[in-house]
């Protein structure tokens, strides 16, 4: 019999205790027995309705289940939505695990190279600070059609010049806020920099200032569920290489997003 708890334990060996974390049980119990994993980048209500539709006994999501990083819920008490999400678990009896500090600790960081091998850009990446990437001369436009197309967006968000000459790039997939996006870019002396999302009135503020000063800087902004789902994605092999005997399945996060 493989709980829950165990599940958890092996998740967290290869990095150790970490204090401080967002990681943790949202729903269930440690002791639940499982039989069957489902991984997905967001436990929304979509995603928690199809692992009660799959049977699912453990979900593991990077994302807050409740609407905030430490998902606190005492903010959310009578909310028609709230209350309606939270009755979906508790009358399934479904665990909910967070994995999101865990995971980007390992080395490397599961997500950071979960996006390069959906992208298909190992080869760029710095062996030793595999956010780096160096190019042969590009441009912005390229880069930003071979992401659309490999990732399955329609549409990214650019700061800057779309036939910018680009050879050297960062990642920051999912939000690292404003301050460690710009350091990124100042540290590798970058031409591009390429995000989940951002605090609008930073990092897009420096790009722009750069640009104004005809400075080659450029922002690609993908979206924070684009960036981050392939790195999800891994999660499944790697549960299934620590326990064969589970079945073990990705849901995909959905979204309502459209521009009018």
């Amino acid at each position: 019999m493989i709980t829950v708890q165990q599940i958890i334990d092996k998740l967290m060996e290869p990095v150790g205790v970490l204090k401080g974390t967002t990681d943790r049980l949202i729903a269930g119990s440690a002791s639940k027995r499982v039989s069957r994993i489902a991984v997905t980048f967001s436990s929304s209500y979509a995603s928690i309705r199809a692992a009660v539709e799959g049977k699912v006994d453990l979900l593991i999501t990077h994302e807050p289940t409740f609407y905030s990083h430490q998902d606190e819920t005492d903010w959310l008490e009578g909310d028609e939505g709230f209350e309606k999400k939270r009755q979906l678990i508790q009358a399934s009896g479904l665990a909910i695990y967070r994995f999101h500090d865990y995971w980007h600790r390992y080395e490397p960081d599961g997500i950071l190279s979960g996006l390069l091998g959906a992208i298909g850009w190992e080869r760029h990446a710095r062996a030793q600070a595999l956010y780096v990437l160096d190019f042969p001369p590009t441009t912005v436009r390229r880069i930003a059609e071979d992401l659309k197309g490999k990732l399955g967006i329609p549409a990214v968000q650019l700061f800057g010049n779309p036939d910018q000459e680009i050879t050297v790039a960062c990642l920051s997939p999912g939000m690292e806020g404003g301050r460690r996006q710009i350091e990124k870019l100042m540290r590798h002396k970058a031409d591009l920099l390429i995000v989940g999302e951002t605090h609008s009135w930073e990092t897009n503020e420096y790009v722009q200032d750069a640009v104004a000063m005809g400075l080659s800087k450029a922002l690609l902004i993908l979206g924070h569920m684009p960036s981050e789902e392939a790195g999800m994605q891994q999660v499944v092999p790697l549960l299934e290489g620590l326990f064969p005997e589970l079945q073990v399945s990705f849901i995909s996060s959905t979204s309502s997003s459209q521009w009018l």
